[in-house]
């Protein structure tokens, strides 16, 4: 599902957006300079695609998730599921609610004849297109922060140490680099750059995936001190 965002999927977040109040809306990119903000609309800002696809793939996943504990009779767990699912849907209803509200803005600008022509309007324009673009999205940042994206990002930390403890490597790398993408757009999303203290720990969790893909053990401590240190300096980021 990496090459395209299914049209289901699509077409959910297009009906959910119209439930919701335009409000500030988060998410993604690391280290990319951001697009010019007009006046009254969202900063938007670029979004690494490899970062953007984990997004884009988690409530599919959650709801992969939800079939398998229900053919295994943990209704519990499936329903847990799902809603990890939608909250992702609701996520990204909101930031395409965004791109809704800034052409909005823009159009009751240009009737008030605020608006002429240029670059403020071309910028609005191409925000909005670009926010569903998969090659090259663009998405809001907002100054608030979101709790999803750090519970995301916890949650794929702990399947990677089932899967560990499984002996199932290859499934634990993959499951640590949706926590490092998460990380990032938790990130992004409060407009903070990956750098410093914050890349190095990152960088030494991508170093676990390649060592648990290569075959070799990987101790759950390790990875927990990672992600600790990950999650440690994205605070210190915020004060």
């Amino acid at each position: 599902m990496r090459n395209k965002v299914s049209v289901a999927a699509l077409a959910f977040i297009v009906a959910v957006m119209g439930s919701l109040a335009v409000a500030d809306v988060m998410i993604p990119n690391t280290e990319i300079k951001s697009a010019p903000a007009a006046k009254g609309s969202h900063q938007w800002v670029p979004v690494d695609q490899d970062v953007w696809a984990v997004f884009l793939e988690a409530p599919e996943y959650h709801f992969a998730k939800a079939r398998e504990s229900l053919a295994n009779k943990d209704a519990k767990t499936a329903a847990a599921e799902i809603r990890e699912g939608a909250k992702l849907l609701r996520f990204q209803a909101k930031r395409l609610d965004a791109a809704v509200g800034d052409l909005y803005t823009l159009a009751k600008q240009v009737s008030a004849g605020k608006v002429t022509a240029g670059d403020k309007m071309d910028t609005v324009l191409a925000n909005a297109n670009k926010a569903l673009d998969y090659h090259e999205p663009l998405v809001p940042v907002a100054e608030g922060d979101d709790e999803l994206l750090m519970e995301s990002g916890q949650y794929h930390i702990a399947q990677a140490k089932t899967k560990l403890s499984a002996k199932d490597k290859s499934g634990a790398a993959a499951e640590i680099r949706k926590a490092i993408a998460f990380v990032k757009i938790e990130a992004a999303h409060t407009g903070h750059e990956v750098s410093g203290e914050m890349k190095s720990a990152l960088d030494d969790m991508e170093a676990l995936a390649k060592k648990a893909e290569s075959g070799a053990d990987v101790g759950t401590k390790e990875l927990d001190q990672a992600f600790s240190r990950a999650l440690n300096a994205l605070h210190k980021s915020k004060l």
